[in-house]
């Protein structure tokens, strides 16, 4: 009996060290993988493109996060457009680098343009990934903001760039005032994308994938299991959707703008871009036209 019991407490004592180290990498993965790492803001609209602007800040909405932006004006603008990042960007990181160029245009078209920095990124304030759970709270400060300035519900657009697409649609499903919403390089389900992703980025087996997700939830408040932006895309009809994707995008595939855009009763503008997000870059022009003219249609 003796020789069992000890067999049966070994037993018993190897389980509980497995449960306990799995439970550790676990918690380590989950910091590392929610933890933004910030960026500097290269330029800005007076020194780059002589365009006046003002710097704010406003409270993310609910949980009152301090949010950084820039607003440009526009000469009696009656519409607006927020700009949003992406994953581990800034303000001014997107389109590789070019979205200061971009918001000119806009910005010439007559649109006010409100370009933010996401929670954790550029220099708003704290807090980690959440691949748009907790990121739409940014979006939604960025509303309330334009609103407090007069802008109407109805004339306020969202341009979200990849995690920024995701948080941008939580938003606009949540929120009425959001008159039209352009998606770029976005995810339909950020799942499928972990599974490819964690371990080639963490070097762990994909065992440890629901464990991590299970230390996230802790360490950030929010599950982002339920990162599943194609279940809320649906709740933005009637309001006018646009979504954009690269062909060649290798982080996240094309397919998925597509279940986005059927999810929402559209066609997805595929460009022949190659890259995450690379849009923009392949066909500035051809990029600013549409968009431009899509909120221009939308946000009457």
């Amino acid at each position: 009996m003796k020789p069992l019991k000890a067999a049966r407490l070994a037993a018993i004592g190897l389980l509980v060290f497995a449960i306990l180290g799995y439970s550790l990498v676990s918690v380590a993965a989950a910091a590392i993988l929610t933890q933004p790492i910030r960026q500097t803001l290269k330029g800005d609209p007076r020194s780059s493109l002589d365009l006046a602007f003002e710097s704010v800040t406003f409270p993310a909405r609910v949980d009152a996060v301090s949010i950084s932006a820039w607003h440009i004006p526009a000469r009696e603008a009656s519409r607006a457009i927020i700009l949003v990042h992406g994953m581990g960007g800034c303000r001014t990181c997107e389109f590789q680098g070019k979205v200061l160029e971009f918001a000119k245009t806009m910005n010439t078209r007559g649109f006010a343009v409100l370009m933010i920095d996401l929670r954790g990124h550029g220099t708003s304030g704290p807090g980690r990934f959440t691949f748009g759970q907790l990121e739409r709270r940014d979006v939604l400060g960025a509303v309330d903001f334009l609103l407090g300035r007069g802008f109407k519900p109805g004339r306020i657009g969202v341009l979200g760039i990849s995690m920024g697409a995701a948080s941008s649609i939580g938003a606009a499903a949540e929120e009425p005032a959001i008159g039209a919403l352009v998606e770029d390089s976005g995810y339909s389900d950020l799942n499928p994308l972990l599974q490819v992703e964690f371990p080639r980025s963490s070097g762990l087996p994909a065992a440890f994938l629901p464990g991590t997700l299970a230390a996230a939830r802790l360490i950030t408040g929010a599950d982002i299991s339920q990162a599943v932006p194609v279940r809320e895309i649906v709740r933005i009809a009637p309001r006018p959707v646009m979504v954009i994707h690269a062909r060649g995008d290798a982080l996240v595939p094309f397919s998925q703008a597509g279940e986005l855009a059927r999810a929402a009763g559209i066609e997805a503008w595929i460009t022949p871009a190659d890259g995450h997000a690379r849009s923009y870059a392949s066909t500035p022009a051809e990029y600013a036209s549409r968009v431009g003219d899509f909120f221009e249609r939308s946000l009457k």
